[in-house]
Formats: structure tokens, C-alpha cells, sequence
């Protein structure tokens, strides 16, 4: 069970949120957990543990698998624990990732790392949405190209479900190492118009022969900002 991925999803579910914290919630030195760590290993009698106090499901901590939490709903501490992980089951935690999608002429992307997560409501994304909550990742935009849609700094959710150009929309492609936000066109045949929202910016045509060089990450189904 690699560390990290393990150690993300105890976050998601817990108030455990750094390795020192880890450590003494486990009663462990902090040397234990940075060795599990250079190993990629995640010890399942820690899962047990955490699963066992926080109500979580042991298989969902080591696998990702499954519910998040016991479907039996038992939990080792009553009150307030209960209710939190109750609450916790009702929201889906999309990663948000240390990347910029650009707006303009594109962001170089190299360094894909979780950052945090952030809750939506579960029926929201199911019947608002209409996506698969267990596809969906958040970046951030940048660049003017979206102008008034998408501006800098907005926060992008992305279906990464979605490979290719379905119907009309905005999605979030990769050209070599950048990403971009563009609103995509589907024409007559296979043709696809790759535009702007801002008419500074040149729209361009990719013919069904140069299909395969567009690389699609995910649609934007949804954009939020600070106002």
C-alpha cells in the first residue's frame, strides 16, 4: 500500500493532517512514519487503528476502495466523531492540484501534487452535474483567453471521465506539457473549432487527421471565483 495515497485519504476522513500528527495519534516516534514513508509503505495495523477510532472502513484507507466509511455506521467514539463522519459521507473531497490550466498560450505542467481537497455535496454533483464524483479533479486557471467566462485564478472542476470532444463545451486539453482552457466546437463531420471567449484571442481548426494530437484531460462542469 503506497504511503501517500494512504496517508492522503486519513486526511480526507480524520483530523490527522501531517505526519507529526500521525505519529502521535499512533503513539509512534515521528522517525516511524518518515521511515514508512521512504519505504511506500503503509503499515495496515496503523489502518486498523484510525479506521477503528474515526469509523472509517480499513479497506478504503489501504485501497481507496469502497465506502469511505463502515457501512454498518459503528464507530469506537460516540457524539461528535459519529456525526462528523456522517457528515463527511454526505460530501465527495475532490483533489485540488498544484497546477494552472492556462487561459492564454498554455501553463507548463510538470508538477501534478495533491494540495488539498475540497467538499461538494453528494447529490449536488450527481443530479446537478451529472458526473462521476470519483472522476472529478480541481485546478486553477489562468490567463485572459476565457475573459468574461473563466478569469485568473478561478477555481476549474474538471470531469477527467471525459478523453474526448463529446458535444460543445469548455475543456481542459494538453498540448506537449501545457495545459489549456479552450471552449471546443464540434462541426460538420469530425472537424473541431478551438476558441476563445475572448475575441482577442484566434480560434483555429483541427481536422480529423490531427485528432490524436489533441489530448483531452477533462470537461469544466463547473467554475468557482472570489468576488
Amino acid at each position: 500500500m503506497a504511503f501517500q495515497a494512504c496517508f492522503d485519504r486519513v486526511r480526507i476522513g480524520t483530523d490527522i493532517k501531517s505526519q507529526k500528527s500521525l505519529a502521535d495519534f499512533l503513539g509512534i516516534q515521528d522517525s516511524s512514519v518518515t521511515g514508512a514513508k521512504q519505504r511506500d509503505s503503509f503499515p495496515a495495523d496503523w489502518a486498523v487503528k484510525i479506521a477503528g477510532v474515526y469509523g472509517l472502513s480499513t479497506d478504503w484507507i489501504l485501497t481507496g476502495e469502497g465506502s469511505m466509511t463502515r457501512e454498518s455506521g459503528v464507530v469506537a467514539e460516540p457524539g461528535l466523531t459519529y456525526n462528523r463522519t456522517k457528515i463527511r459521507d454526505d460530501y465527495i473531497y475532490v483533489p485540488r492540484y498544484d497546477v494552472q490550466a492556462s487561459a492564454g498560450h498554455g501553463s507548463i505542467c510538470d508538477q501534478e501534487d495533491v494540495v488539498d481537497h475540497l467538499a461538494f455535496k453528494r447529490d449536488w454533483v450527481k443530479n446537478k452535474l451529472g458526473v462521476d464524483g470519483k472522476a472529478l479533479a480541481l485546478i486553477t486557471a489562468s490567463g485572459d483567453s476565457m475573459e468574461p467566462t473563466i478569469q485568473e485564478d478561478d477555481l476549474l472542476l474538471l470531469d477527467t471521465s471525459v478523453n474526448a470532444v463529446q458535444d460543445d463545451g469548455i475543456y481542459c486539453i494538453k498540448n506537449e506539457f501545457r495545459l489549456q482552457i479552450k471552449r471546443i466546437q464540434r462541426m460538420i463531420g469530425q472537424e473541431l473549432v478551438v476558441k476563445s471567449d475572448n475575441p482577442a484571442y484566434q480560434p483555429f481548426s483541427v481536422g480529423p487527421d490531427q485528432l490524436e494530437f489533441l489530448e483531452v484531460v477533462g470537461r469544466v462542469v463547473w467554475y468557482g471565483r472570489q468576488i
